[in-house]
């Protein structure tokens, strides 16, 4: 599943178990690959995300979609 297509409670249901496959396949290209790294990348993704918005002359949202916590755990994938 695509972020780009995550809207509902169901489809971020469905983003979460992709990544936990893709998790179990492919591990090596899991930059926060235990627990403590992964929870430590999305809090530092999650505080430098309204200077992201900002760039792209977007406004953050008061209230994150799916799609928000879909990115913030995709982010964590990789980000330190």
């Amino acid at each position: 599943m695509k972020l780009d297509s995550i809207e509902t409670r169901e489809n971020l249901v469905d983003f979460i178990e992709d990544l936990e496959i893709d998790f179990v396949k492919k591990p090596k290209e899991w930059k926060n690959s235990d627990f403590a790294s992964f929870l430590k990348a999305a809090a530092v993704y999650i505080r430098a995300m309204d200077s992201a918005y900002i760039k792209r002359g977007e406004k953050f949202p008061e209230q994150p979609s799916w799609k928000i916590l879909a990115s913030i755990l995709y982010a964590a994938k990789f980000d330190k």
